[in-house]
């Protein structure tokens, strides 16, 4: 049964189980989708649970957590019809041409193992379909789950990149920089801006919302990052002036308070390193773009010189690339895009830019909806080579699309009519339908 979109989502014309799907949810279920949710994510976005894991603090390989709480997810909305897209199903895509090249042509043998590149990219389509089905139901109910689990992303991450540039424990494998449980200085600078983004795009608490930006600004300032810089302050300025509009007393008064306190906290913070971290003159750089002193130190030639490096690959083999893994083993060009064309060819490449297109074309014609996370989602991408590997980066995309679409595939399982009983003889059908749907953030 297919609508074509032009009547507006309602109990009468989609279906049986629709018509309850679209009550209020419990007190109970929400509960339960908040716990599911933030039992998926938080743990992978702070990467908490590998760390836990290669000290001996938690018994369960990743891996299998990872599939017990996708399945998890499911079971909490089981029963509720999820709301899928074209770019969602086109991400879906992505993964299993991953898991395709890796297990199929097998084109490069990687370090880690014959089949890392099977377990990796095979846990990561799991459970990034059990992320969109999840988001395809709840986007409809309620904003709770994926505002609490961003919030605790950027609170734990955060807190542990402070406490670690305290002497509590060493995580970091670049001294001198904090990193937390993830141990690479940037890759926790992405987790905490991606989280961050998704955190402001749902939350409708000024002072709440500053305080989270103050926390994580000086956060993301000790892992003396670069890119994580140019993120935070770009996701921070663009959140302002769009608040700023709505309520300017409030964002003013904000102000006042978070900015002294953030450069109280960096000043500090940067004035209690150790000597041995001053001496190295990464560090000297770095400190140097972030005290705003030499604004040229904000570039790095080893990377220039990388990205040329991964870009003369790509003009070895533009159409088939070197095989799954090449791309951030082989070559590391830190640039996402280069990182997958050097992996799968034009066809990768291609596919990876048409999501993002069709996200920037969402955006637009929400009338900005979910820029935020559109932001966060791009800007890294001249940086990193690992965002296609990580939860955190396909959940942002997820949150942004059904944010901002209007149209959705939906799965929903109704009760045949008496003609479709006399050609199928299964007591249900699985029905795939089209039509407009109003969420939750839209409804706030």
């Amino acid at each position: 049964m297919m609508n074509s979109g032009n009547q507006p989502t309602t109990a009468t014309n989609i279906g049986l189980s629709a018509a309850t799907d679209e009550q209020r949810p419990s007190v109970w279920w929400l509960c339960m989708a908040t716990l599911a949710f933030s039992a998926l994510t938080v743990p992978y976005a702070t990467y908490m649970i590998q760390w836990a894991n290669s000290n001996g603090l938690f018994p369960l390989r990743p891996a299998i957590y990872l599939a017990a709480a996708s399945v998890g997810c499911i079971l909490v909305t089981l029963g509720r019809r999820p709301d899928l897209t074209v770019t969602t199903m086109l991400i879906l895509l992505f993964h299993v041409f991953y898991i395709f090249e890796s297990t199929v042509l097998q084109r490069y043998d990687h370090p880690s193992g014959r089949y890392y590149p099977l377990m990796t990219h095979g846990a990561l389509l799991v459970s990034v379909f059990s992320i969109a089905w999840f988001l395809g139901v709840t986007h409809r109910l309620s904003s709770l789950p994926v505002t609490i689990a961003s919030a605790a992303i950027v609170i734990i991450c955060s807190l542990a990149n402070i406490a670690e540039w305290f002497g509590v424990h060493e995580f970091t494998i670049v001294t001198g920089r904090a990193a937390g449980f993830h141990g690479d200085p940037n890759n926790a600078a992405i987790a905490i801006v991606l989280a961050l983004a998704v955190f402001l795009t749902y939350n409708r608490n000024i002072w709440v919302s500053f305080g989270m930006m103050a926390l994580s600004f000086i956060a993301v300032a000790i892992t003396l990052s670069r890119s994580g810089m140019i993120a935070e302050v770009l996701i921070s300025v663009s959140y302002l002036v769009v608040s700023y509009r709505r309520k300017p007393t409030a964002v003013l008064q904000a102000l006042a308070v978070t900015v002294p306190v953030v450069v109280a906290g960096i000043v500090y913070l940067v004035s209690h390193m150790s000597s041995e971290a001053l001496r190295q003159s990464d560090i000297q750089d770095r400190l140097g773009a972030l005290m705003g002193k030499d604004s040229e130190k904000m570039a790095s030639g080893e990377r220039m010189k990388d990205l040329t490096d991964g870009l003369n690959a790509v003009r070895e083999q533009p159409v088939m690339g070197h095989g799954v893994g090449t791309g951030t083993g082989k070559w590391q060009p830190h640039n996402q895009l280069v990182a997958v064309w050097i992996d799968g060819g034009v066809v990768f490449a291609g596919l990876y830019l048409i999501i993002l297109g069709s996200m920037a074309v969402k955006c637009v014609a929400a009338g900005g909806r979910g820029g935020l996370c559109l932001l966060a989602v791009g800007i890294f991408i001249p940086f990193s080579q690992l965002l296609h590997t990580s939860l955190a980066y396909w959940t942002t995309c997820i949150i942004m699309i059904n944010l901002t679409s209007k149209r959705f595939i939906m799965l929903q399982w109704s009760r045949p009519d008496e003609s479709e009983l006399l050609e199928n003889t299964q007591p249900l059908t699985s029905k795939v339908q089209l039509s407009t749907s109003t969420t939750q953030a839209e409804r706030a």
